[in-house]
Order: C-alpha cells, then structure tokens, then sequence
C-alpha cells in the first residue's frame, strides 16, 4: 500500500477546510461530499476552497429541518449535482465523508464535521485524511461503495425543487431562521443583564470574602465531638465555575433559591454576615440591580427565616 494518512487537527491541518484545501491543491476531477447538514455559511466556505478549481462536485445531504434549503440551492445553481434524503431515511442520515477522485489515485476525508461554517472551521471536530495511490485501487474502491451507498439514498434535487415537500421545507427554514433570530437577541439581553466585568468582579471578590471568612472562622462540631474549620468546597467551585462562565448572578439565585445546608451551618454559628443573602439584598452593591425581584424577596424571606429560627437560640 502507498496510502498516506494525517489526522485533523494537527501542526499542519488545523481544521476541516485546510485538509479540504490539501485535496483541492491535487487537483482532483471530481469532489464528492456525503454530510447530514449544510449550511450557507458552509457553502460560502466551499466556494472559498473550491475557487480556481475546474472539477465537479457531487453532494447529498440530509433534508428538513435542519438543513438550509437556499444552501442546498446555491450549489446546485453553481453546477453541482445535489441530492437530499428525504423522510423516515434521514433521521438516520449522519456521514461526513469526502472524497477527491484524481488520475493518481483517492482522497478520503472522514470526521465529525458538517457542511457548515462550524464543522469546517469554528467548532472543534476532528477529522483524518487518507491519501490513497493508484496502487491502491481495491481499498478506493471500498471507499467508492460506501459513498455510493448514502448517495442512492438521495433524491436528486431538480426533482425535489418540484415538489411540495421543498415549499414546505423552505417554509420551516423561514421560521427557524425567525427563531434563532429571536434566541440569539435573548441571548444578548441576558449577556447584559449579567453585569459588566468589574461588577461581576466586585460580585466574585464579596463571595471569595464570605468563604474565606467561613474557612477561617467557623467551626463546625461533628457527631463524634471533632471540631473542624466549615470549607464551603461545593460553594467554592460553583462561584469559580460562575466566575469562568460569566454566570455568576444565575448561581448566587439558585443558592437563594433552595439554601443549602451551608445556610444551616452559619445560621448554627450566628454568621449571618456570612450568608450570600446579604449580598443580595444590599443595595449599596454595583451589582443589586441584576439580582430579579423575586432573588431579591426570596434572599428576604431566608434571612428572616434566620432571625426568627435561629437568633432566639
């Protein structure tokens, strides 16, 4: 065998589009590509890869929902021959495999990544390469079948362009699209809502404050009469985990939410200084304002629990 194999990423091939790129640079008569979804943006990708280049593309592709129809379009407008599976078959329909057909032998590309602008380049997938040479012919040809394979499985796309199935399927792109429109501004609203960086900053330090504090000063007495310093750990890696994600408002509400036992523990040692609830309800901090009201009123609620449970201890 006179195959040569490179996996993706690496020093050379950082993401699906440069080993797309090495196929094309071959010069390959024709490009094969059996993938579950397309996207506009992965087009726009192939397009970039593709330019200059003379051969053919062949493509099938997984239909409805999640695939864009105008994707699917553009390449079938630009020459190349596109099918879609269609129905019950393409809850199944999941390759991702490619292949470059030269004089001089086979490419064949196989991973994790899409037809999408994040499965060649954004996300991180994970691809290996297998370059085959003419002497290679009956392990080509297996690869030649597989592809084949998925290929039968489509419908081709003039015929499918005619159909009602395609009206519909443009029609549910329209409104998906609509949808993540939507996701996507609330996900901007929550990003501003979660406080700028030195907010979230003074947040963190007045809750790294309060548990070392606790470590330092509380003492916890066990069943068996031992004594040991009180190491919120759990409380620790949340708010570093929060502080990492940008999602420390969110985890100081659950904590209000459903206190945990740590609540007991500094309602038993008389620290209500040392309860997260007093952060919340303090309105001299930068960060109270993003606090809803009903964290707000529920932080309230805990610390009057604490005065009439445990201070008349």
């Amino acid at each position: 065998m006179n195959d040569r194999r490179a996996i993706v990423p690496s020093e050379g091939l950082k993401c699906g589009r440069d080993a797309l790129e090495g196929m094309i640079r071959r010069q390959p008569t024709r490009l094969r590509a059996a993938v579950a979804f397309v996207s506009r943006g992965g087009v726009e990708i192939l397009d970039e890869v593709l330019q200059g280049w003379s051969g053919h593309l062949e493509l099938v592709a997984r239909g409805a929902p999640i695939t864009d129809p105008r994707a699917l379009e553009l390449l079938s407008d630009r020459g190349a021959t596109v099918r879609a599976v269609v129905g019950r078959r393409a809850l199944k329909f999941h390759p991702k495999l490619w292949l470059a057909e030269s004089p001089n032998g086979l490419d064949v590309l196989s991973g994790s990544g899409n037809l999408t602008d994040g499965g060649l380049v954004g996300n991180e997938e994970q691809f290996e390469l297998l370059e085959l040479g003419a002497d290679d012919e009956e392990l080509a040809q297996e690869h030649r079948g597989r592809f084949e394979t998925f290929f039968a499985q489509g419908v081709p796309f003039e015929e499918l362009r005619e159909d009602r199935y395609w009206t519909r399927w443009v029609e549910m792109s329209a409104k998906r699209e609509a949808m993540e429109a939507d996701l996507l501004k609330l996900e901007r609203e929550l990003a501003d809502s979660a406080g700028t960086p030195t907010e979230n900053a003074e947040l963190y330090a007045d809750l790294l404050a309060i548990y070392e504090a606790a470590k330092s000063e509380v003492t916890i007495t066990y069943d068996d009469g031992s004594e040991r310093p009180y190491v919120a750990s759990r409380f620790k890696q949340a708010i570093d985990r929060g502080r990492a994600e940008g999602t420390l408002v969110p985890v100081v509400s659950r904590i209000v939410n459903g206190p945990t036992e740590g609540f007991g523990r500094l309602a038993e040692a008389g620290r209500r200084d040392l309860m997260v609830e007093t952060l919340v309800v303090d309105e001299t901090k930068s960060y109270h304002r993003f606090f809803t009201v009903k964290t707000q009123t529920l932080a309230q609620k805990n610390l009057d629990l604490y005065e009439s449970e445990y201070e008349k201890r």
